[in-house]
């Protein structure tokens, strides 16, 4: 069975100089991708994050919110995106 973070790892491997994503600010290989993702999971496992831990993902629909959805799918955490629309209360 494949995981989500291990279909970018694949691909990071095999593919590491495709575009992998492309926005307003950025674009990105596999290799990339996969390298910040990693970066941000081992700074959230160094502030106590681990596995199994539910995690809500504010952000916009751009590369810091895949960059934060892989990261905690690798460390086995639950990634909960989370709509910007939403106002104070709908989050409570």
């Amino acid at each position: 069975m494949s995981t989500v973070h291990g279909l970018l790892e694949r691909h990071a491997r095999k593919d590491s100089t495709k575009v992998a994503l492309i926005t307003k600010s950025c674009r990105l290989t596999f290799l990339q991708l996969n390298d910040f993702s990693n970066q941000m999971a081992r700074y959230l496992n160094n502030k106590g994050l681990s596995k199994g831990k539910k995690v809500a993902i504010l952000a916009k629909n751009n590369e810091y919110f895949l960059f934060a959805y892989f990261a905690l799918s690798k460390l086995g955490a639950l990634p909960i995106p989370v709509n910007v629309q939403f106002i104070h209360e709908e989050l409570n």
